[in-house]
């Protein structure tokens, strides 16, 4: 019951249950995987890792675990420790495609970019339609300053999801550094439709300030 209402995002719900649950018998891996996601959802990301941690001491080969650990180490900003638990993940499992994505973004948020982009690649050969980790690929395309690749990128990752936020509004941004203008504000205007994108709106506002600079 704790793992329907956690689902259904009845968060504070959920947390009681599973508490309950684990009052009761304390040896249940999914139990403490489940709490920690509850915890993780209302931003309590310390007992959110215990949670995971607890997890895996119970079921040391517990994938999602793992990445689930990672996830609350990235969101606490310990980047070097998020990427050591993504690492065991692909060790126990290397066709786990999560626990190459999130290393590749873990990676990039280190400005690690050519390491990024090679757990990425990894992540995209076992899911080559997975839009995420294309638009994640665009990122680091476009953090390294390769616009081309970027582009091409983000595109993809619209090719296999049309109204994906990130990916939209990362293309109108390249297009806006090559000072494509119109198609940027096309790309705005999609986000803004598509997906009721507040930030895209912002930057759609920003453009505007920035045509009538060169008018």
């Amino acid at each position: 019951l704790g793992t329907v209402c956690l689902q259904t995002n009845r968060l504070s719900e959920s947390l009681v249950l599973l508490q309950k649950s684990l009052s009761l018998n304390p040896q249940q891996p999914d139990a403490h995987l489940n709490l920690g996601n509850a915890l993780g959802h209302l931003g309590r990301h310390e007992e959110a890792l215990s949670s995971h941690e607890r997890a895996i001491q119970l079921k040391p080969d517990y994938l999602q675990a793992y990445v689930n650990a990672g996830n609350s180490l990235r969101e606490l900003r310990r980047l070097d420790e998020a990427l050591s638990f993504y690492d065991q993940a692909s060790r126990l499992h290397p066709d786990f495609v999560d626990a190459h994505n999130n290393a590749g973004i873990v990676l990039r948020e280190m400005k690690r970019f050519p390491a990024a982009r090679e757990r990425l690649e990894t992540a995209l050969a076992l899911a080559p339609s997975d839009a995420r980790i294309l638009c994640h690929l665009g990122h680091v395309f476009h953090d390294m300053n390769d616009l081309p690749n970027a582009a091409a990128y983000y595109e993809k990752a619209l090719n296999s999801r049309q109204d994906f936020e990130a990916a939209i509004i990362g293309l109108a941004q390249v297009q806006l550094e090559l000072r494509h203008f119109d198609e940027a504000e096309s790309l705005y205007e999609k986000a803004i439709i598509s997906c009721g994108s507040k930030e895209a709106g912002f930057l759609q506002s920003l453009l505007h300030l920035l045509q009538g600079d060169y008018q």
